[in-house]
């Protein structure tokens, strides 16, 4: 029977001292043994990221994943293993430990003011990603950022961000209120810093930019590394060949510590340790689409993942009867593409381009979309066709409608014959050819034109041709009058309201004789004429003027319409010009009209029409 007792109170004692040792209860009089815990942050590990598959050495794809890592040891052969315990380093908050401020807000812990408001989360110069951290512009205030985080005493820990500045001011960097480092207007530049915390538990980190005159300043990627903290017990295994573990709480694009204990009943207590840093797993940022043909264009994004084994795109096109965007094709793009070549695209249409990366496990990041886009390849418009003064060259003009051309194809006929080819002329958004190719023109001769746009990148495609242009080559393209017959020419007309109305004068711009009115109070002088011009041409019509009384006011009409005040306000003679596009017109009726005010009058000479 005392055999027995005995036995039943050994058991006991086991199973109590089973018990203390794998779980956090100490059982009286039985003395606890505590795993030691480092009195500095545990060393990480550089991760090869070649290709996105390997993340730390001795681990594999599959075992280290954005959200968790399967832990693998090897298994205890101790005959007096009781359990393995697995401890966790603790570190700080995501944000804490890496902020690109891709939330959208300022985070929470950290606090902004200033002279004009603080910082605020941007959506546009970010140095990576959709979104940076900005100051207000002002005028020489300052503007604050701050935030508090918890570190290990007497420890190094690595502290980086990329900082930037516009128009003007001065960025300004410190830790607990010591300055260490400036930055300044011109570009995003990379800031690292070493800092021993000493006796500290936490630290401020405090970045303040001086506006000057209406800058301010941008800030991203902060990353704070090497921050201590303790090793957290996550789970407790009792069997012995229970050698391998998932711990599914991690984030991505964060460095962990493990410590593997195995805790026996007698003996020393052994503990692995194991690194390891899972992968980067954002959203494609940084989306370009670079329209290379009416049917073709690129897209371009910036890869923000580190264990992606393809991309999807996405062509989506606007459906204006759903109101919404339909996807029409899914592409793949390979895991190190950074591009993808588009096509199939069609005219006119609105489209955006979605792309998201994919892994191995089913994962996928958000879609990031390209902003809306279309592809306009209309035909040239406007064609106008001008005999060149004194030759048969013909000089063209046209309106470019399309957009991503190559360049233009010119064809020509002569009178009744068929269109041919003259010439082709690269794409320099030119937009005007002269024909000298005169070999064939006669006087007389209807020449016509017509034009198109072509995009030459995978195959030629044309836009369609443009309206026809024709002109009548002519010897004659100037009416030149200069009155030095001394008379007012046949075929031009005058008259006055309350005055004398025009007549020849000896005052001359050149040669002996000029025309003149005016001279009387507030009269209205007309002088009038009937032109013949070349149809669909921009003519030039020129004269010289001048005033002696200069209380007057003349006006030039065309066809009863202004055109533009003509008197030059001056005793000296002035050049005045202007241009007209004669349409489906063949004549043109001009008026000089001149208001002498109070006794005002005018001088017109060597007036000119040329086409």
């Amino acid at each position: 029977m005392r055999n027995r007792k005995t036995l039943i109170v050994l058991l006991v004692l086991i199973s109590c001292f089973i018990f203390w040792a794998c779980s956090k209860k100490t059982p009286i009089e039985v003395e606890q043994f505590e795993l030691d815990y480092p009195d500095s942050a545990p060393i990480i590990n550089s991760s090869n990221l070649t290709n996105g598959v390997d993340f730390s050495i001795g681990y594999y794809n599959g075992n280290i994943r954005t959200d968790r890592v399967k832990l693998e040891w090897s298994a205890s052969n101790d005959e007096n293993f009781l359990c393995y315990k697995i401890y966790q380093h603790e570190g700080l908050e995501t944000e804490r430990f890496f902020e690109g401020f891709e939330g959208g807000s300022i985070p929470a812990g950290w606090t902004t003011w200033g002279d004009y408001g603080g910082w605020f989360v941007s959506d546009s110069l970010s140095f990576q990603g959709n979104y940076s951290a900005r100051t207000h512009e002002g005028d020489y205030g300052y503007e604050y950022l701050e935030t508090t985080v918890n570190v290990q005493q007497d420890t190094e820990i690595f502290i980086s961000f990329w900082a930037n500045g516009y128009n003007d001011g001065e960025g300004r960097f410190r830790i607990n209120g010591t300055t260490y480092d400036y930055w300044y207007p011109g570009g995003w530049c990379y800031y690292s810093f070493y800092y021993y915390t000493s006796y500290n538990t936490s630290i401020t980190l405090e970045w303040r930019y001086y506006t000057g005159y209406y800058g301010f300043g941008m800030l991203d990627n902060v990353e704070i590394s090497g921050i201590g903290g303790d090793f957290s017990l996550i789970e407790t295994l009792d069997g012995i060949n229970t050698a391998t573990f998932w711990d599914t709480t991690l984030y991505q694009n964060q460095y962990y510590s493990y410590k593997i204990a195995t805790i026996v009943e007698q003996g020393t207590h052994k503990a692995d340790e194991i690194s390891i840093k899972t992968p980067l797993w954002q959203a494609p940022s940084n989306i370009s689409v670079d329209i290379l043909s009416p049917t073709i264009a690129t897209l371009s994004w910036l890869d923000n993942t580190e264990s992606e084994t393809s991309f999807t795109v996405y062509v989506d096109t606007f459906d204006v009867y759903l109101e919404e965007f339909v996807t029409i094709e899914t592409l793949t793009a390979d895991q190190n593409d950074t591009s993808l070549e588009i096509t199939d695209l069609m005219l006119n249409t609105y489209y955006r381009l979605g792309i998201k990366a994919i892994n191995q496990w089913e994962e996928d990041t958000p879609v990031a979309y390209s902003d809306l886009f279309s592809i306009a390849f209309d035909p040239p418009g406007d064609l106008v066709a001008n005999q060149i003064l004194g030759t048969k060259a013909v000089e063209l003009n046209w309106e470019d409608n399309s957009t991503y051309e190559s360049g233009f194809e010119i064809e020509r006929k002569i009178n009744n014959a068929d269109f041919e080819l003259i010439a082709t002329i690269p794409v320099n958004n030119t937009i005007e050819y002269t024909d000298y190719d005169t070999t064939f023109f006669e006087y007389g001769d209807t020449i016509t034109y017509q034009v198109r746009a072509y995009n030459e990148y995978a195959e030629i495609v044309y836009t369609e041709y443009s309206n026809e242009a024709s002109v009548i080559l002519s010897e004659l393209n100037e009416i030149y009058v200069d009155f030095e017959d001394g008379q007012i020419p046949a075929g031009w007309t005058s008259w006055t309201s309350g005055g004398t109305a025009w007549y020849i004068t000896n005052i001359a711009f050149q040669g002996n004789y000029g025309i003149t009115c005016g001279g009387d109070y507030y009269a209205e002088e007309y002088l009038e004429t009937t032109i013949n011009v070349p149809q669909n041409a921009y003519i030039t019509i020129s004269f010289y003027t001048r005033e002696v009384d200069i209380s007057g006011d003349g006006d030039l009409y065309i066809n009863g319409g202004y055109q533009f005040d003509w008197d030059n306000n001056s005793s000296s003679w002035g050049y005045e010009y202007t241009t007209y596009y004669t349409g489906s017109n063949s004549e043109i009726t001009l008026l000089w009209e001149y208001s002498t005010g109070s006794n005002g009058n005018t001088f017109i000479d060597n007036i000119q029409v040329t086409w």
